[in-house]
This record gives structure tokens, sequence and C-alpha cells, in this order.
């Protein structure tokens, strides 16, 4: 009965019929954002009233390549199972790694920060293409950009993009959707400012290799948000780049995420530098695609769609004759519960109604 529920809630997001339903045992879905089905409900859809073409790219899911590794990869079930689940992206090497990683020798920059896993037997770059050509999934990459930017290298880190893509065409690899950087707002290594200046540098080297590659901006789902270097504690930014440039150990890390927490003022929207306007000012010229994540609580669902519309409409007014793509490259529930199936379907068809085009699942083979 279950399985059926979800089925039938999943399916109403795309297909159209008239369900009424009467239980009393769904009692975990009394949650604000959910639909209550301990009484009879109604739901009516229209087949005749179509929102929007969903891109198949919008199934996807991210490939990490310290755990989709060599030995995980080696029965041949974790590429099963994305075959089964009809998975149409993969993203790699995943999120908070990327500003950590180095695509050529598949080696992290700082073995003492996260994922803390680096050498021959995690899947390079090379392997996760062959998994996506047996799966038949686009592959899309996100580049680094916070070492390059400690390292005060931002045309080094442009080089080593460039250098990626100009692999993947010698190879014959048809990648178009690069990320440039992830999460950059929640870090506190650059302003809204630097991160705008170094996208420009970006886009301008790799749109010389490749005008037809597709490249995203990251920031957070509300517009009225401010970075966090900006919310930094006056007199606290020279200590704390200290601490980032010195991490020498994982004990080192665990001081420098310690002592950014404590000196970043909250809430998240003080101050009038507000990361996508500011984003949307100086690069989004340069920009194709706008990158969102969102780790939720069921109390937020509700206001998903108009918040990812709120970012979207921030660029169309800016730029009336410029198409840009919606990625939520991740997304997930915050904590789980007998219930998270349920809001996770309902996030999925709150991000369908804002037209999100392209989504990833956090992970492919850790249970989720």
């Amino acid at each position: 009965m279950r399985k059926n529920l979800i089925v039938l809630i999943s399916a109403a997001l795309f297909a159209g019929f008239t369900v009424k339903a009467q239980t009393s045992a769904f009692t975990e879905l009394e949650k604000p954002g959910l639909v209550d089905l301990t009484s009879e409900t109604e739901i009516i859809l229209h087949t005749d009233k179509a929102l929007h073409r969903v891109n198949p790219s919008f199934w996807g899911t991210n490939f990490l390549y310290w755990i989709d590794d060599d030995a995980s990869l080696a029965n041949g079930k974790i590429v099963s199972h994305l075959n089964r689940a009809n998975i149409k992206l993969l993203r790699y090497p995943g999120g908070t790694i990327a500003d950590n990683f180095h695509w050529k020798s598949s080696t992290l920059d700082n073995i003492n920060m996260f994922p803390y896993e680096s050498g021959a037997a995690e899947t390079d770059f090379d392997e996760f293409m062959a998994a996506c050509r047996k799966i038949g999934a686009e592959p899309s990459c996100v580049l680094n950009t916070e070492t390059w930017f400690v390292k005060k290298d931002i045309a080094g880190g442009a080089h080593e993009a460039a250098n990626w893509l100009r692999y993947c065409r010698s190879k014959g690899y048809k990648v178009k959707y690069w990320e440039i950087g992830n999460e950059t707002y929640w870090h506190p290594i650059m302003s809204a400012e630097e991160y705008a200046d170094l996208v420009n540098v970006y886009a301008d080297t790799l749109k010389r290799i490749d005008p037809s590659v597709i490249l995203g901006i990251n920031g957070h789902w509300s517009v009225d948000f401010v970075g966090t270097k900006e919310r930094i504690k006056t007199g606290s930014y020279a200590q704390m780049m200290h601490l980032r440039s010195n991490i020498n150990s994982r004990e080192d890390h665990r001081k420098y995420e310690e002592f950014v927490k404590a000196n970043t003022v909250l809430p998240v929207t003080t101050g009038d530098a507000k990361w996508w306007r500011t984003l949307a000012e100086r690069c989004g010229n340069n920009a194709d695609m706008i990158i969102v994540h969102w780790y939720f609580s069921p109390n937020q669902l509700p206001m998903v769609t108009e918040r990812l519309m709120e970012v979207r409409g921030l660029f169309s007014v800016m730029y009336p004759d410029k198409s840009f793509l919606l990625n939520m490259s991740e997304f997930n529930v915050t904590e789980r519960s007998a219930s998270s199936h349920l809001e996770l379907t309902e996030m999925i068809g709150a991000m369908l109604k804002a037209k999100t085009d392209i989504s990833s699942f956090p992970g492919s083979s850790t249970g989720s």
C-alpha cells in the first residue's frame, strides 16, 4: 500500500488523473508542506496543461570520486543500479571535494582537507567517463577555484580548467556542463565580487577553447543571501586566512572550520552585498547556468518553487534576451526520517514547477 501511494504521488507530478484516497495509517505525512492523506483527499491533474518539458538531465546524481572508487566499481553493481534507475547525468568529482581536487592526477591539493582520501585507488576522470558511457549519462564537471584563489594564482586555476577541457576534446569526450567552483558562497575565501571576477577569467579562458560549453555559477537559494566572507567579523579575516593557508593536519583543518564558525555573523542575510545580485551584475553575461543547492527541512517545502523562481527571475530581468539553465546540482533532506522519501518526492515536484533543468542527487552508491 505504501509503495503504491508513493508511486501515486510521484506520478501526480507528471501524469493526469483524479484520485481519492482514504486512510488513517500514514500519520507521518502530517507535516507542513505535505499532502494530508489521513482524510479523504482529491488530487486533480490536468494532462492538457504542461508546465514545461522535463530535461532528461534532470534525473542525475553525484559521482563521488572517493566513494564510487575502483573497488566500488569493480563488481559492476553501481553501473547496473544507475542503469536501472535511468540516470541521465553524472556529476564529477562531487561537491566540496572539487575545490581541493586536481583532475589530471586525481589527487587532493591538501590531503588534510575533505575528503581526506587521495590516490590511484580513487576514480580518475577516464574511469568516470567510462561509467558515463556505460550508463548513457551526460557528464558534468566541477572546477577547482578555492585552491587557486588561496595560492593567489587565479590564472593557474583557469589554466588547469582549460587543460581539462582540451583533454576532453583530444579524447572525444563531450562534456558541456562545467560548474565554476562549489558552494563558494558558504566558504569565507571569496567575496561575491572576487568570485565574479574569477568567473570572468575562467569563462574567458574556456570559451576561447570551446564557445559552446555551458558554464555554471553557484549561489544560495535565497536572493537575499550575503556571502560568508562578507559576514566574517571585522578584524578576523587575516587570522582566518593564516589558518586556511597552514592546514598541515586534520586537527588544523578542524581548528580552521571552528574559527570560521565562531567568527561568522548571522543571519545569512546580514549586509547589503547580496550574492546573486552581485554575480548577475559582474559576471552574468559570461554565465549560462545558475547552480543552486538545497538541503531542506519539511517546513521549507512550500517555499521552494517561489525561491527558485526569484533567483531565476533576477537574471531574467537583467538579461531579458538570454536564457539561463537552472541546475540543482545537490539536494536532500537535512535529517532522514520515515517520511524522507515522500518529502523528496515533493521537493522534486517543487523543483520541476520552478522549471529546474538539471539536478543531481547527492550520491550514487551511498545508499541514498
